[in-house]
């Protein structure tokens, strides 16, 4: 048997992300790749650009409008944008964090106008007028590479995550374009599910407690598992290996009748590893499932 919890796993209908990462660490794949995941709704997209690109900054393929703009948009710009749309700021931080319209944008706009932000810089501690308040308006905080490791651990240690982070920075130590997703949200706070290293697979990654822990939807977990109670389950096939196992006995016996008395001891011998090997395999099996299932959730319903 295993414990489980379920939970509502529901990112916020109106989000502002701040992405911080080095040079080459993944920052804009990694926006397309959110973009594409279907966790966060929005109508059309907003692209803003130096002015010194001369045709599209990047070659996205998406469902929805994608409009190109060069430099920041003035607040009746802003006012005029159907809601649901999403703004994404790519190489202006320097002008986004000493702008006032950007930081009325992140506190206020952004809430009342129902609109999406997303902004990327290299330096998640840089200085500048807004720059505070623009990352404490941010509703989820995205930490991929830096040229200083001490980053992502003072941004932890800043919000009260730092056991969470450290663990979560030994688990990404193998991957080639590492992330954190910390999500600030009360919900989240309340659920202590703030920090992730995978949200895009078909199992998310949580870090929880210093502990990895995989979230599966609820139709995976019922396709292995069997409710007990409101917090406990067993998998479905926990005899699955003991019929395998009885299966090989009786053809290792029915192999022994038919042999001379050397090859019986050999039989035994054969038929007592078998056993031994089934047991193991069981074993192993079982705690295969229990490692993988933790958590569960339930998509939240398209609006």
């Amino acid at each position: 048997m295993i414990k489980f919890k379920q939970y509502e796993l529901n990112f916020a209908p109106i989000f502002r992300i701040f992405i911080s990462g080095m040079s080459a660490s993944g920052k804009t794949h990694f926006t397309y790749s959110l973009l594409q995941s279907g966790l966060f709704d929005f109508e059309r997209v907003y692209y803003f650009h130096p002015d010194f690109h001369e045709k599209s900054p990047v070659d996205w393929t998406l469902s929805k409008p994608l409009i190109f703009e060069s430099g920041l948009p003035s607040h009746q710009e802003i006012l005029a944008m159907p809601h649901g749309s999403l703004l994404i700021f790519d190489d202006l931080y320097a002008e986004v964090r000493d702008s006032k319209t950007m930081d009325y944008l992140f506190r206020v706009l952004s809430s009342k106008q129902k609109l999406n932000v997303i902004v990327l810089t290299q330096r998640y501690f840089d200085k500048g007028k807004y720059s505070l308040s623009i990352r404490n308006s941010s509703n989820y905080h995205v930490l991929l590479r830096n040229s200083d490791e001490r980053t992502n651990l003072n941004v932890g240690k800043m919000m009260g995550l730092s056991t969470d982070v450290k663990k979560a920075t030994l688990v990404n130590s193998d991957k080639l374009y590492p992330y954190i997703f910390i999500d600030k949200t009360p919900e989240a706070r309340v659920k202590n599910m703030c920090i992730y290293t995978d949200i895009f697979s078909q199992y998310k990654i949580l870090i929880r407690n210093a502990m990895k822990v995989y979230i599966i939807s609820e139709a995976d977990f019922n396709a292995v598992f069997d409710k007990l109670d409101s917090d406990l389950a067993a998998p479905k096939n926990a005899n699955q290996s003991t019929e395998i196992c009885e299966t090989e006995k009786s053809r290792e016996g029915s192999r022994t009748n038919s042999s001379s008395s050397s090859g019986n001891s050999e039989a035994r011998t054969s038929q007592s590893t078998r056993r031994s090997l089934g047991r193991f395999t069981r074993s192993r099996a079982l705690e295969r499932q229990i490692e993988r299932v933790v958590h569960k959730y339930k998509k939240r319903s398209r609006l």
